[in-house]
């Protein structure tokens, strides 16, 4: 049996932008990831998320799956 970890990132704002605070939510998600090691399973929730920008999608989740994909975060099933 999986384990499910919910990250919800409507929690930062409605309105998501700069690279810089992506980076921060991003850190935030990796850690969690790391510190339930149980977890084989995270639900990133936008709930509450009305409007992201070009780079801060792009440094949250590109570069998340991309260090999921190379290996240096724990590997999940994403949802």
């Amino acid at each position: 049996m999986s384990s499910c970890t919910t990250f919800a990132v409507g929690q930062h704002g409605a309105f998501l932008a700069t690279r810089r605070r992506a980076r921060t939510i991003r850190e935030d998600l990796e850690e969690r990831i790391a510190s339930e090691l149980a977890s084989q399973v995270v639900i990133i929730d936008f709930s509450g998320v009305d409007a992201m920008t070009i780079s801060f999608a792009d440094e949250f989740l590109g570069r998340f799956y991309t260090a999921l994909a190379a290996g240096d975060v724990q590997p999940v099933a994403v949802f």
